[in-house]
């Protein structure tokens, strides 16, 4: 057997105790359940991926957060049920807080020293003015820790108002 490369679109420490995908493992799997199929077997046969796994634990961390204090920030993909929300640096943090203040669109933005965070619905009012500015996508999922629920940060990819769509998310 050999370890299926790339692991996972986002590297995370999974719950799941057999936590490393082998590389065919699910078309092993589908011909088996085929072959019960055509054996007319009476038990029912069911394959659960280890994406699958991966996801569901994404999901089971995130779904209450949708509806706390700072969901108008972060955006729960209906995709990899990552927290998503949007992120520029440097100078373009000045260029998109103003641009989102003409556009009275400051719900939702958090503005720290380094950056500025806002919710990904926000991108495309970057097109017109910013088309080329570079974006970061974070994905993020909570944490339970003794001190609490924290909001982890595990990836960013780059985008730009005039590429961005929300079916990458």
């Amino acid at each position: 057997y050999k370890l299926k490369n790339p692991l996972m679109r986002v590297y995370y420490n999974y719950w799941y105790a057999g936590g490393v995908p082998i590389a065919g493992s699910e078309e092993v799997c589908l011909r088996l359940i085929e072959w019960g199929q055509k054996q007319g077997l009476k038990l029912g046969l069911h394959y659960c991926s280890l994406e699958n796994k991966f996801s569901g634990q994404i999901y089971q961390n995130n779904k209450a957060f949708e509806h706390n204090e700072t969901s108008d920030t972060y955006y729960m993909s209906k995709r990899d049920y990552f927290l998503k929300s949007a992120k520029v640096f440097g100078e373009d943090a000045a260029v998109a807080k103003a641009i989102f203040i003409a556009r009275k669109a400051m719900l939702g933005v958090i503005e720290e020293k380094e950056y500025l965070e806002f919710p990904v619905r926000n991108i495309p009012l970057l097109k017109t003015q910013a088309p080329d500015m570079e974006i970061g996508i974070t994905y993020c999922t909570v944490e339970r820790r003794e001190e609490g629920d924290v909001l982890r940060e595990l990836r960013v990819d780059v985008t730009t108002p005039k590429t961005f769509g929300f079916g990458d998310l």
